[in-house]
Order: structure tokens, then C-alpha cells, then sequence
């Protein structure tokens, strides 16, 4: 019965996410209009091209504003090796070094994908961002729904681990999520994440990333 109340909470959590009734919390402060220029700016590190990527793979453009550059975070952050995550209950951009980033404590995030992939790799992939930009998974739960979509065990363990996902980072969106819609424990918390097939330590970070 348990289990069963977990899944239970995590359909919830499904619905809400997929029908766009969980909305974005604003951070306090104020906004400011302004005109992007993008033109198209390259980047290189040591004189190597560098495309920056988002969470989920996507490549981003860096643009201008009145004569400054402004580039993502994250994707520079991957280009020198950097951990990168985000805090939004304080409203700040946390830089570690490899060293020191959660998921080098028990496993890096996954990696880009390789070069001469399958079309069935190709694919899984594809699903795989597709997604990641709708909801959190945790690497266990991708894998799953993508064998739900019929996806080789082979294709879909491919996909999860060259999406470019940050498995701590989707457990701290995914106990946001629960947080959203009702109240948790800490341990009840950590409990439906692991559930939800995060690894202790990432449920436990997931809480402590939402001030538990």
C-alpha cells in the first residue's frame, strides 16, 4: 500500500507538471527592458569552438547588451569542468570544482553524446531532452519511461546517460515539484524521491536544495 500511495503522489506530480499548473515562482527584485543583439558570437576555449549547452543538451546563444557579452553560465561552466547549480532560495548560481560537486561524490552527470551513434540511440535521445525540458527525471526513471516507449533497455540506458542531465540537479527540481503541491517531511520527502529512483545521496540533496 505504500508503494502504491507513492505512485499515487507521483501521477499527481505528473498531471500538475504536464498540464502547466505548477507556475514559476518569482524571485524578489525588479526587471528591466532591454534589446539583445545576437549576432551570431563564437566561443572558444584554447582555441577549440565551444558550444554551450542548457540542463537538458539544448544549445544556447550567447548575446549582447548595449556592447556586453553575456554568456550562459552553464555551458561555459561545462567547458572548464565546473559544477553548476542553481539555489533558488537564495537567488544564486553555485560554482564547484570537479572536486567538489555532489555528483562526483557518486558518479558524474551524464555525458555528451558520442559521434557515430545509432539511429535507435539517436532517437532514445531525442525523447530523452524532450523530456527532461517537461518534467524532472531521475536517471532510473528516464530509463523506464523511455523502455515504456518501447526503446531498447540498450538505447534507453544510452540515452539517460548522454543527455546531459545532472541527476542532482532534477532531484532538487523534482522534491520542488512535490513541494508545490503538498506538504512533506523531510524523510517522507527523501523517501518519494527515492522512490522516484534517485540514489539516497541525490534524494537527500534534492531536499537539502529546497531548505530541508
Amino acid at each position: 500500500m505504500k508503494r502504491q500511495w507513492k505512485g499515487f503522489i507521483a501521477g499527481i506530480i505528473v498531471t500538475f507538471l504536464l498540464g502547466g499548473i505548477v507556475g514559476t515562482s518569482l524571485a524578489s527584485g525588479y526587471q528591466k527592458q532591454a534589446t539583445l543583439d545576437y549576432t551570431g558570437i563564437q566561443i572558444t576555449l584554447d582555441g577549440q569552438p565551444v558550444t554551450p549547452t542548457d540542463a537538458n543538451g539544448s544549445a544556447v546563444e550567447p548575446f549582447a547588451i548595449k556592447g556586453t557579452t553575456y554568456l550562459p553560465v552553464r555551458g561555459i561552466a561545462n567547458a572548464l569542468g565546473l559544477g553548476v547549480e542553481w539555489d533558488g532560495t537564495t537567488q544564486t548560481v553555485k560554482l564547484t570544482t570537479a572536486a567538489q560537486t555532489p555528483a562526483n561524490q557518486t558518479g558524474n552527470p551524464s555525458t555528451p553524446p558520442a559521434s557515430g551513434e545509432t539511429i535507435g540511440q539517436k532517437n532514445a535521445l531525442k525523447s530523452a531532452n524532450s523530456y527532461l525540458s517537461i518534467m524532472p527525471f531521475s536517471r532510473e526513471g528516464l530509463i523506464e519511461q523511455l523502455e515504456f516507449e518501447q526503446y531498447s533497455h540498450e538505447d534507453a540506458v544510452y540515452a539517460a546517460d548522454h543527455c546531459g542531465a545532472d541527476w542532482y540537479e532534477q532531484a532538487a527540481k523534482s522534491a520542488k515539484s512535490y513541494l508545490d503541491i503538498m506538504s512533506f517531511s523531510r524523510d517522507g520527502l527523501i523517501d518519494q524521491l527515492e522512490f522516484e529512483g534517485y540514489t539516497h545521496d541525490q534524494a537527500v540533496y534534492g531536499a537539502q536544495a529546497n531548505g530541508y
